[in-house]
């Protein structure tokens, strides 16, 4: 599961707590005579229809950036209409459970949005206390602090998204040189050992460019792609450590050179064993000439399932 669908998940998580108590709550009231069953069973509606939608909206595209804005828009339904009904003036504060797991999405937009959208939600509710006369001297201050307190709350978390977003767009630029750099890095590695296969020039670039569209075609994240990408750079790394002589034989190998031909796949996998950063890099040089009728090297084991690491073994899954 992937950043967004985990922010979207955990978003939905706290909307359903937030419902659940508040219901609870309400129909508590009831039986204490504070609610009539009618208004309850709208504010349910208005609460856990919304809720639903957006909550089978994320089984359906659970890492959706738009579900945001459903969740926030499908809240405020619930929202506005316990804020203009609710006999309590603490009412406001209501909207802070979201604000507090939206903040997670880095947004500055959306926060922007929710909270001009709250405080105008406010605003109404203000003026319409105002117009039936519940609004005195004495209790003018609490509608003051009301307010202030949204304003200066959905301030203070739009600018720390603006923030978090110009500190992370330096990060990202940064962590992509740095990767322009390892790829480079990595496609100069690869022309040296087609260089010294003088037999397969291109060979490392070609199958790093098949796998990479193999991986996109079947289902693959981009990260993922790139990954099997660059296995490919690296498959036949191994045949650095086979000799001159053996490699660059124009002829047929004998079955010592052609035993110690077989062994570059392991020699490639013991070279890559300690990188970690790329998952799969070493399995990938070392099962790359496996075969399902036990045939490869250098295992030869029959009936096996080859990694998906394994770059040339991706075409198998498409024919």
């Amino acid at each position: 599961m992937d950043r967004s669908a985990k922010i979207n998940r955990a978003v939905l998580t706290t909307w359903h707590l937030f419902v659940f108590v508040l219901i609870s709550a309400y129909v508590l009231e009831i039986f204490k005579g504070q609610r009539t069953v009618a208004y309850v069973a709208v504010f349910v509606l208005l609460l856990v229809v919304p809720m639903l939608i957006c909550t089978v909206w994320y089984h359906k595209d659970n890492d959706s950036p738009k579900l945001r804005y459903g969740i926030i828009y499908g809240y405020l339904i619930g929202y506005v209409f316990v804020l203009l009904t609710s006999k309590s003036q603490m009412a406001f504060v209501y909207v802070f459970p979201l604000l507090s797991s939206i903040i997670l999405f880095h947004d500055a937009n959306l926060i922007a949005q929710l909270g001009i959208s709250s405080i105008i939600a406010n605003m109404i509710d203000v003026l319409m206390e105002i117009m039936s006369g519940n609004v005195a001297e004495g209790n003018s201050r609490d509608i003051e602090i009301q307010i202030v307190c949204l304003v200066t709350c959905f301030i203070g978390c739009y600018l720390a998204s603006k923030l978090y977003d110009d500190l992370n767009r330096k990060s990202m630029a940064s962590y992509k040189q740095m990767q322009q750099v390892s790829l480079q890095t990595i496609g100069v590695i690869a022309n040296t050992v087609d260089a010294k296969d003088s037999n397969t020039e291109g060979h490392s670039r070609r199958v790093a460019a098949y796998s990479y569209a193999l991986a996109k075609k079947l289902g693959m994240s981009d990260e993922e792609a790139q990954n099997i990408r660059t296995i490919g750079l690296l498959h036949d790394i191994g045949k650095i450590g086979i000799p001159d002589a053996v490699l660059h034989k124009p002829g047929k190998l004998t079955e010592d050179e052609y035993r110690i031909m077989k062994m570059h796949p392991t020699i490639g996998a013991n070279i890559l064993k300690d990188i970690t950063v790329i998952d799969g890099l070493s399995v990938g040089a070392h099962y790359h000439h496996e075969r399902m009728d036990g045939k490869g090297y250098p295992e030869g084991t029959e009936g096996r399932t080859d990694p998906i690491h394994c770059p040339h073994h991706l075409c198998s899954r498409l024919l």
